[in-house]
């Protein structure tokens, strides 16, 4: 009998001890985890997205085709008497196609030279991306052509042109003026003397809106003026 009671004894120490091993190991296994603490996602990146580089240089034109102004009051001759062109030149921002690609909500733009922040953005079936609303809303248009990069566009496309400077041009003494500006006229052809009188009609205006000048080794060798609704 002694010896039942005994063994029972020294079962019930041993399960005893077993519990106590088995709760301390568990609550130091516990204890040897690391704390944790929520992370947190970080917010995109917002972007500035600036037009490209102007590649015109009003000192320096030599071989291009250039958007511009004139006015009948400012046609002269120069020191030698030859007949020169002072001229208005333009030209309008372009933007990196992946750049606009890219654009989102949030960024911001560099439009007319001033920052505008995109609050609201909508990609067109058209290709037209609308910014803050589009042009109906006080917002802005881009659209894009096949010299994959997006200019600024007003109602009808019309680019937003900008003044780069004055230049006097010298002119070619094959200078011919193509003009397509009168839509009830066919296409006429003039001499530089001609734009020296009443033969060419100046109602419909010279602006970088209608009016290309093509220049070669410095000097203009072709104008021409379209019709502009």
């Amino acid at each position: 009998m002694m010896k039942k009671i005994i063994t029972l004894l020294l079962t019930g120490c041993l399960l005893l001890s077993m519990t106590a091993c088995s709760t301390t190991k568990d609550v130091n296994a516990g204890a040897d985890l690391p704390e944790t603490t929520p992370t947190s996602i970080p917010a995109p990146a917002t972007k500035t997205v600036a037009p490209l580089p102007v590649t015109i240089d009003v000192n320096n034109l030599t071989d291009c085709t250039v958007a511009v102004s004139i006015e009948k009051e400012d046609l002269s001759l120069d020191n030698t008497g030859a007949r020169v062109l002072p001229v208005t030149v333009y030209t309008y921002d372009l933007y990196d196609m992946v750049d606009i690609a890219m654009l989102a909500p949030g960024d911001t733009i560099i439009l007319r030279g001033e920052e505008v922040l995109v609050t609201d953005l909508v990609r067109t079936d058209s290709g037209a991306v609308q910014i803050n609303g589009g042009l109906d809303t006080g917002g802005y248009e881009l659209r894009t052509d096949e010299h994959t990069v997006y200019y600024e566009t007003g109602y009808s496309d019309v680019k937003t042109w900008f003044e780069l400077g004055k230049v006097v041009l010298s002119v070619s003494a094959d200078f011919v003026f193509t003009d397509n500006a009168d839509p009830e006229s066919d296409t006429q052809t003039f001499t530089l003397e001609d734009l020296f009188t009443d033969k060419v009609k100046h109602i419909y205006g010279f602006s970088p809106y209608n009016t290309r000048i093509v220049i070669e080794d410095g000097v203009a060798t072709q104008m021409e003026r379209i019709y502009t609704p």
